[in-house]
């Protein structure tokens, strides 16, 4: 019995491995903290890649909500009253810089593609009308990386790379995304 649940954990090892061995670091891309992650700001933490390049990375932490709204972060910004949501923390980078995500089939010139319909959009050019937050994320700071570190660190086993989807990025349950994007207890316990 024992025999044949090494094998299993085996198993789901390998296809677990498998299916995201070929994954990269890319803009779109979520970086799954694993269990290699203890005691620092990034403990169970999906992060959301808007840049990866030679010079670094940059993104943004896409499951931990705060309880300020972006009208109390920043009060001189208009047409930010009108948001109803919260912020998120981005990642401990320069906290006082705020990101905004913006979920539409119309992007402006201004915004920036991430994914599918999901564009990165300057403050100063926030969208008329219907502004909730199924389709615009505030962030205060961002996560940021030094070039090759997070290379590094995916090496080390820090990281599960997996495609983001605007679903994702724009779920109603932020507290659940780690756990449901964390791979199977059988891998991380076989990968030990």
């Amino acid at each position: 019995m024992r025999c044949l649940l090494s094998i299993l954990a085996i198993c789901c090892f390998v296809i677990s491995t498998s299916s995201t061995a070929d994954e990269k670091p890319a803009t779109g891309k979520l970086l799954v903290a694993t269990d290699e992650v203890r005691g620092s700001s990034f403990f169970r933490t999906v992060i959301l890649l808007l840049h990866y390049d030679e010079s670094g990375a940059l993104g943004l932490v896409i499951n931990r909500p705060t309880k300020a709204t972006p009208d109390e972060l920043l009060p001189a910004l208009e047409g930010i009253e009108d948001y109803a949501g919260m912020t998120y923390w981005g990642g401990p980078v320069r906290l006082a810089t705020m990101r905004a995500l913006h979920r539409t089939d119309s992007p402006t010139d201004d915004e920036i593609f991430v994914l599918d319909k999901v564009y990165q959009m300057p403050l100063d050019k926030l969208p008329t009308g219907e502004k909730n937050q199924q389709n615009l994320r505030f962030f205060v700071g961002y996560a940021g990386w030094s070039p090759g570190q997070l290379d590094r660190e995916i090496l080390f086993g820090s990281w599960h790379i997996i495609q983001a989807t605007e679903e994702t990025v724009f779920t109603d349950d932020p507290d659940t995304i780690w756990e449901t994007l964390s791979p199977p207890q059988s891998y991380r316990a076989s990968a030990e």
